[in-house]
This record gives C-alpha cells, sequence and structure tokens, in this order.
C-alpha cells in the first residue's frame, strides 16, 4: 500500500480539510432544510406529489443533525488521542 508508506502519524494539520468539510455540510445542510421549509410554506401543493416528496426530503434530512454532536466528539477525541501518542512518544515516531 503505497499510501501509507511514509506517513507518520496524524497532525492536527491533515484534520484541517475534515473540519472545513464537516463545517460545510452542517451550513448546507442546515440551508437546505430552511429552503424546503420555506419552499414548502409558500407554495400551495397540498395534497399532492410534490408536497409529499418535499416532506419525505425534509424527513429525511432532519436525521443528519443528530449525528453532528456524535461525529464533533470523535474528531475532538483524535485530536487529544494524536496529541497524547506524540507526548508520550517524545516527538519521535515508529
Amino acid at each position: 500500500m503505497k499510501f501509507f508508506k511514509n506517513k507518520k502519524g496524524a497532525s492536527l494539520q491533515s484534520l484541517y480539510p475534515s473540519i472545513m468539510a464537516f463545517i460545510m455540510v452542517a451550513i448546507l445542510l442546515g440551508i437546505g432544510l430552511v429552503v424546503l421549509n420555506a419552499f414548502m410554506s409558500t407554495t400551495s401543493v397540498s395534497g399532492t406529489t410534490a408536497e409529499t416528496a418535499i416532506n419525505d426530503t425534509i424527513n429525511a434530512l432532519a436525521d443528519f443533525p443528530d449525528w453532528f454532536p456524535i461525529i464533533v466528539v470523535v474528531i475532538a477525541a483524535a485530536i487529544i488521542i494524536g496529541i497524547v501518542i506524540r507526548g508520550f512518544s517524545g516527538g519521535n515516531r515508529l
């Protein structure tokens, strides 16, 4: 596996893209839910297939914010574990 050949472990700089992606997903999800809710309340699509589709989409997207605190805790734990391992190894990696 060439990808892991010269890796020395995760650093704080390598977590930056994943944190930025997480923030962007959270923002886009929030905006998407607001737009869908506003679209549902301003249109007169009651009792149609469109209303059912919008409600199904809102219900499906509403499950994702429940996972955000867990993802934040996992990212924070990865940072702390990385710092502790680096501290105990004296800065030298195996």
